[in-house]
């Protein structure tokens, strides 16, 4: 829904410069920025999950998995202990385990026929047979 808000000229040059730092549109760094701020006061806006749940829902493979999560403001991240978690975007900032919301690594590993971008790929076992 298209808002107007009468922001000072220095608010909205800061704004343009940091939504390009962070790559993004600056409509989308104010939507970004509104819905941190609701947060941290208690005031989430709606189910912030739900287009997490809809990515993970009708992702084909990791790649399609990750622009989804990306629509909905989201990205995941391996984590330290092994599992993955959901970061928010374009902040990159940890949200929660992927685990809490009932999906894990080695679910979506065998789901996408592909271990997670960035991690190495195990050699066929025909090939570890013969050497």
């Amino acid at each position: 829904m298209p808002v107007a808000l009468d922001l000072p000229v220095p608010l909205i040059l800061a704004l343009g410069q940091a939504a390009r730092d962070a790559g993004v549109t600056p409509t989308d760094f104010v939507i970004l920025a509104l819905t941190d701020a609701l947060h941290e006061r208690g005031h989430p806006p709606g189910d912030a999950t739900a287009g997490v749940r809809q990515a993970l829902g009708l992702a084909g493979d990791w790649l399609d998995l990750q622009r989804r999560l990306r629509q909905a403001g989201h990205v995941l991240r391996r984590h330290r202990d092994g599992g993955l978690y959901l970061h928010d975007w374009p902040f990159d900032r940890p949200v929660l385990p992927l685990s809490d919301l009932g999906y894990t690594l080695a679910g979506l590993t065998l789901r996408f026929a592909a271990p997670f971008p960035g991690e190495p790929v195990a050699a066929p076992l025909s090939q570890t047979r013969a050497a």
